[in-house]
């Protein structure tokens, strides 16, 4: 199943990630936030998570999965 994401798709996963980091780096105030901002907010937040996330589950799948222990450093 991991082998089936594409370069592609992680580097459009990392460009999303980056946009909202962006995001959130030009709109700092919570307070002045309208609807439409607290929802882009929300949802940035969430997207940042999710991709940590999958960042962390994709190291741990390729270390398992994919390194055998006769190609291990020494």
């Amino acid at each position: 199943m991991i082998d089936k994401i594409t370069e592609l798709d992680k580097q459009q996963y990392a460009r999303i990630a980056d946009f909202f980091n962006a995001w959130l780096e030009k709109h700092p105030f919570t307070e002045m936030d309208d609807d439409t901002h607290r929802t882009i907010r929300l949802a940035a937040k969430t997207y940042i998570s999710l991709y940590g996330n999958f960042l962390e589950l994709y190291g741990y799948i390729a270390t398992k999965e994919y390194i055998t222990d006769t190609k291990k450093m020494h």
